[in-house]
């Protein structure tokens, strides 16, 4: 009998220790499993936290490219003004619509010349012509000061954008700069905006571009 309750006893005792190893286990599992989730959860915050700074840099860099990108059509659509006012002043010199036409085929590669206009109307064209070279003139200034400020942004956030996000940046600024000494002289100008309009929209991109393709 004594022999019976030594083997249940030391039987209870072995299964209370290994029902203890079990649990001992499963806490240091809870725990390890538990560490191992807040440092995901940590990390993933983290991360998070760095994706949100990169799309705030992002953002501050597009809209300074935007802003500037702005100032230079401004630019073209002055100057093209001005041309537009010339040609209308010198619609008026022509009787027949043939007539002009032969004259724009004639001087389109040409810089347009106003001096078969007479001098009264020379004059008010030169006055209606004037403003738009203000305007112009501000414009020019504003686009050196926006394509500094372009930069500097670009330069100082660097750091947070991919090496093809920078380039991409920089492309597509060169894009922009190529067509800005057109000074549409010429009535063959207008063709070579166009074909700078295109260019540009085909290169134009936007943050989410930037985003999926970093």
């Amino acid at each position: 009998m004594k022999i019976l309750l030594t083997i249940f006893s030391e039987e209870l005792i072995l299964l209370i220790i290994n029902k203890g190893l079990i649990g001992l286990l499963i806490i240091i599992a809870g725990y390890i499993l538990n560490k191992a989730i807040e440092k995901y959860k940590s990390k993933k915050e983290i991360e998070n936290a760095i994706t949100r700074r990169k799309i705030e840099k992002l953002n501050q860099i597009c809209d300074a490219l935007a802003d500037y990108e702005n100032c230079v059509n401004d630019i073209h659509i002055c100057r093209a003004l001005i041309v537009q006012t010339e040609l209308e002043f010198i619609k008026s010199h022509f009787d027949t619509e043939e007539e002009l036409n032969n004259w724009i085929q004639e001087n389109s590669d040409e810089f347009i010349d106003t001096n078969m206009l007479s001098k009264p109307i020379r004059d008010k064209m030169n006055s209606m012509i004037q403003i738009h070279k203000d305007k112009l003139d501000k414009l020019e200034k504003e686009e050196e000061e926006k394509g500094y400020f372009f930069f500097d942004t670009l330069n100082k956030n660097r750091f947070w954008i991919s090496k093809k996000q920078h380039e991409r940046f920089n492309k597509f600024m060169r894009k922009l700069t190529s067509n800005l000494e057109q000074k549409f002289e010429s009535l063959k100008d207008f063709e070579d905006y166009i074909n700078y309009q295109k260019m540009i929209e085909k290169n134009r991109f936007n943050i989410d571009t930037l985003l999926i393709n970093k």
